[in-house]
């Protein structure tokens, strides 16, 4: 029996291994993904270090339920009041990002923002 029992617990011991070692990978993968889609690496350390928090605090079980609570705290981060400061004339804001992932119709809706908020607003494009 003993020799059994030890090849059990080495099976038990290796599948418990393999799945923690599963769920460490993943929030690695996770921050290698949100880095390689552009997000800055202290915003993306920020989202899976908070996942990961949310997921033990709550017991998360199933991948969808981990997906609504990035979805929240993606939310959450957007909504903060980060305000931009228009004390100092001109303002510049410099937007960077790789062809096709939305730079001009992210400045145009913030030209409008701005302009609705009674600043005044010039664009020029660098690319061209």
């Amino acid at each position: 029996m003993g020799k059994l029992d030890n090849g059990l617990r080495r099976t038990k011991g290796g599948f418990f291994n393999a799945i923690a070692k599963a769920f460490s990978n993943f929030y690695e993968d996770l921050l290698d993904n949100l880095v390689m889609a552009d997000v800055g690496y202290e915003t993306a350390q920020y989202l899976t270090d908070e996942l990961e928090s949310r997921v033990k605090k709550q017991k998360v079980k199933t991948g969808d339920e981990a997906l609504e609570l990035m979805k929240e705290i993606i939310t959450e981060l957007l909504q903060r009041d980060n305000q931009m400061d228009f004390s100092k004339k001109p303002t510049v804001v410099l937007v960077i990002g790789v062809n096709g992932v939305g730079k001009t119709t992210s400045i145009g809706k913030l030209a409008n923002l701005y302009k609705n908020q009674g600043n005044r607003v010039l664009l020029a494009a660098g690319d061209t």
